[in-house]
């Protein structure tokens, strides 16, 4: 039985992937002169610059100790399987550094999508 989906079409549907997202790992761990953590990232290979149709999920906005805390999650379709992408990593798109909140992928391992928080 063939796929129901060529391995291809996405080269045909550039449009419907007008963004790109490149995906970064931890590093390494060191500390500021007051000993305070600092991480450092790094681009994981083959994960640069990947076609990427983003759109918002939600936004929140809370109050904590005098302060208006606002918080954005974005949904991010992405043409592929990406295994190896986790929640310890994160994203950067359109100049913005995401925390990645969940990576799933359709059963047939042809879109990635990837909820992010701003």
């Amino acid at each position: 039985m063939g796929a129901l989906i060529h391995p291809r079409l996405f080269e045909h549907l550039r449009n419907l992937f007008p963004d790109r997202i490149t995906f970064q790992r931890r590093s390494a761990t060191t500390q500021d002169p007051y000993g305070e953590p600092v991480d450092t990232w790094s681009d994981i290979p083959g994960y640069v610059n990947l076609p990427c149709a983003q759109a918002p999920q939600s936004a929140e906005e809370r109050q904590a100790m005098q302060m208006t805390v606002s918080e954005r999650v974005w949904t991010v379709l992405i043409p592929g399987y990406l295994p190896d992408i986790t929640s310890a990593d994160r994203a950067v798109l359109g100049g913005v550094v995401y925390d990645i909140i969940a990576v799933e992928t359709d059963q047939t391992h042809t879109l990635t999508r990837v909820r992010l928080r701003e």
